[in-house]
């Protein structure tokens, strides 16, 4: 297993290189933590017309919105303390991955990548996985979580997600799901159809790897075993066609459900969360807007072995 800083070194991550001060042990403390049950950050347009991350409890409550201004926020992921949150933003012109305290203060941008993009943040111990065009093609490059050094390329695709030891990152590239080693070797092609298979997501037991897969035209959420055997398919929410309702980015909770996003029920996109066998289905969120992106927390990437 490779070498991982410490949690309390990534609590000062958002500070560093902002012009703040570190943070005094009083305000880390009074930061929030890891819960058993965890917390589910979102992203949401329900504050206006542009995306903005919000946080809730596991049962759909207690909204709280964490960031506030005219620009595009998205994709949130957790830090493997709870206490802060990687997602990406255009407020500075074009996507970039930036990092913030998990109450919404010290925002601190991590990449620069103009004029390209740099998204979807996936966090694991003291690194941050994100695909970027920066070399003028879509790669899933690591990069340390204080911002320090230069983001290392690892392999050409989209939407990385890390392993729970840190030691491999799944990944997307031509419709099909990857995983390839942290150092950028052993990549094992997963899924092979003629559909798009995307936005993959690691069990916290390390074992299985959910996905969204549109080879029948609409999303659904599919799970398969990490060696790539065993696939299945978990909803089956449309009979096809490009206008039926899509099940979409799924995030695993801590005790292995699967939040994830839909718009079976009306057209606009709401949150969702099912058992790992499909069944157990609980609606969370119900507006009049689309929620989406859901990170569960809890899972503590990189602090230690996967739970069992």
């Amino acid at each position: 297993m490779r070498a991982i800083a410490l949690c309390s070194l990534l609590a000062l991550a958002a500070s560093c290189g902002s012009g703040e001060p570190p943070m005094t042990a009083s305000e880390l403390g009074a930061l929030p933590g890891p819960r058993p049950d965890g917390a589910i950050a979102f992203a949401s347009d329900r504050g206006g017309s542009s995306y903005e991350i919000y946080l809730m409890n596991p049962d759909g409550t207690g909204f709280t919105r964490l960031t506030k201004n005219t620009a595009w926020d998205d994709h949130p992921s957790w830090s493997p303390d709870g206490r802060q949150i990687a997602f990406h933003s255009d407020r500075d012109g074009n996507f970039e991955i930036y990092v913030m305290n998990a109450n919404g203060t010290r925002e601190t941008r991590l990449t620069h990548s103009s004029p390209f993009a740099s998204t979807w943040p996936s966090w694991c111990g003291n690194e941050i996985a994100f695909g970027s065009t920066r070399d003028g093609t879509n790669g899933i490059y690591v990069a340390n979580a204080i911002g320090t050094g230069e983001p290392r390329r690892i392999a050409s695709g989209s939407f990385p997600a890390w392993s729970p030891t840190c030691e491999q990152v799944a990944f997307s590239r031509g419709g099909e799901i990857y995983v390839i080693n942290a150092d950028g070797t052993g990549e094992t092609r997963l899924t092979d159809n003629t559909g798009t298979d995307a936005y993959p997501a690691w069990s916290p037991d390390g074992g299985r790897i959910a996905f969204t897969s549109y080879r029948d035209f609409n999303g659904e959420i599919y799970v398969i075993n990490a060696d790539g055997t065993g696939e299945r398919r978990l909803t089956n929410d449309g009979s096809g066609g490009f206008g039926a309702p899509y099940d979409e980015f799924p995030s695993w909770s801590p005790s292995g459900q699967i939040v994830f996003t839909s718009t079976r029920a009306g057209g606009n996109a709401e949150l969702y969360a099912m058992d790992v066998d499909g069944t157990g289905l609980v609606r969370l969120t119900t507006d009049a807007f689309n929620d989406s992106k859901p990170a569960w927390s809890g899972q503590c990437r990189g602090c230690g072995p996967p739970p069992h």
